[in-house]
C-alpha cells in the first residue's frame, strides 16, 4: 500500500531557486543537520518563519545538566565558611555564574 494522495493545497509543486556562497551553504547544511532535518525542510521552516530548534539528544542533555548541577553542589560545599584552604572572596561570584550558566543551558535545551 502506497502513501495517501495529498490534496492539491498540500502538494509541494513550486520551487524556489536560491544562490549562496559556499560558506553560506555550509552554514545552512550544518544548521539543518543540528536540527535533524534535511536542508530543504530546514530552509522551508526558516523561510516560513517557524522556529527551528536543534535536535535534542535527551540522554546527553540530561547528562550535561546533571554534571552542571553536581559542579554547583561541589562549589557550594567548598565555599562554606570554615572549610580549610578556601578563600570565600575568590569564590564569591562562582555561585551566581553557575546559576546563570544553568539558566542558559536550561533555556537552550528546555521543552
Amino acid at each position: 500500500m502506497g502513501r495517501p494522495i495529498k490534496s492539491a493545497h498540500e502538494r509541494k509543486t513550486e520551487k524556489l531557486d536560491l544562490r549562496l556562497t559556499p560558506a553560506e551553504k555550509a552554514h545552512v547544511e550544518k544548521q539543518a543537520a543540528m536540527a535533524g532535518m534535511s536542508v530543504a525542510e530546514y530552509a522551508r521552516q526558516v523561510i516560513l518563519g517557524h522556529r527551528v530548534r536543534a535536535a535534542q539528544n535527551q540522554r546527553g542533555d540530561a547528562a550535561v545538566l546533571s554534571e552542571l548541577n553536581r559542579i554547583g553542589v561541589e562549589l557550594g560545599r567548598i565555599a562554606k565558611p570554615g572549610d580549610r584552604g578556601c578563600n570565600p572572596d575568590a569564590l564569591d561570584g562562582l555561585s551566581a555564574a553557575l546559576a546563570e550558566t544553568l539558566a542558559v543551558v536550561a533555556g537552550r535545551y528546555g521543552p
